[in-house]
């Protein structure tokens, strides 16, 4: 499968896991290389739409932190597009969708991870979805001062602070791409 054809399956995947997106207004939609630039010019057109929109402050601070830990995680931890002697001169790569209904925002994102690295995230998503708020804030914690670090440097924390944003379940989901690589798809909501 080629790279464009990759980059059609996000969307695709999207799709398929999240139809009911049709139904809400989509107010970014992006595939490709998750630069800083990237992520600095989407954290700001999203905080200038919320901001004309009369949107809550708090709201606004919620989601424009998932979105940065959302393109962060894309950015860092995202595989599969560049030669592996080289790969930790590129930026991750993946698609990104941020859409609004009456009662909430929602972040996607998709990307490729390793087989292997999905089985452990799948493990760490699974044990911080069911926490409480006391829980969260007890685990963050703990995985500040004493988390394992990936070798790429991130020890969940995102994912922990995402889920305290929200107090809402992560809907993930992990999709075989080639017995090497899965698609990791997150959605994330958050209340209006």
């Amino acid at each position: 499968m080629s790279m464009m054809d990759t980059v059609k399956g996000y969307f695709a995947l999207i799709n398929e896991y999240y139809s009911n997106l049709l139904e809400k207004e989509i107010i970014i939609a992006y595939d490709g290389d998750v630069t800083h630039q990237v992520m600095k010019a989407f954290t700001s057109l999203l905080e200038q739409k919320l901001i004309s929109e009369h949107e809550k402050e708090t709201v606004i601070r919620r989601l424009y932190h998932i979105l940065v830990e959302c393109l962060q995680n894309i950015n860092r931890h995202a595989e599969g597009f560049y030669p592996k002697e080289h790969v930790e001169d590129y930026p991750g790569r993946g698609a990104l969708l941020v859409s609004k209904s009456d009662e909430f925002y929602r972040v996607i994102t998709a990307n490729l991870v390793r087989t292997e690295h999905a089985a452990v995230l799948k493990t760490f998503l699974d044990k911080i979805n069911p926490l409480n708020r006391a829980e969260l804030n007890e685990y963050y914690k703990t995985q500040l001062m004493n988390g394992d670090l990936s070798s790429k440097g991130g020890a969940g924390l995102g994912f922990i602070d995402i889920r305290r944003k929200t107090s809402r379940k992560l809907d993930f989901h992990f999709v075989d791409f080639d017995g090497e690589y899965s698609f990791f798809l997150c959605n994330v909501t958050l209340s209006r």
